[in-house]
């Protein structure tokens, strides 16, 4: 089953560069069930169908490169990388990801 998300990234130049990424779904069970495909992203304490990634560095990089990976058409900027300065040093493009993964409620099948 593929889960589809769309998201965006937020700059944060002050210090150490560093990003926040929210990605939204459709609802909290779709959140659960890509977020170990996900690394460093956690559930929204504001929102259970929202992942948030906060930070920078090597975890930064995990994360673009998962985005990367799992990167569905959207828009016309589509091919631009998710921190892209291109348009707006605020904010990267909006970007949507798909991910297949088998849902929670299937897996307890498998024992």
């Amino acid at each position: 089953m593929k889960i589809r998300g769309e998201g965006q990234l937020r700059h944060h130049f002050w210090g150490d560069y560093g990003a926040t990424i929210v990605i939204v779904f459709k609802d909290e069970a779709s959140a659960r069930d890509v977020l170990p495909k996900l690394p460093g992203c956690k559930v929204s304490e504001k929102a259970s169908h929202v992942l948030v990634f906060h930070g920078g560095g090597d975890a930064f990089e995990t994360i673009k490169k998962a985005i990367s990976d799992f990167r569905a058409p959207l828009n016309a900027r589509d091919g631009e990388p998710v921190d892209s300065v291109a348009r707006s040093i605020d904010l990267g493009p909006p970007f949507a990801v798909e991910i297949d993964v088998i849902p929670s409620e299937q897996i307890s099948l498998f024992d």
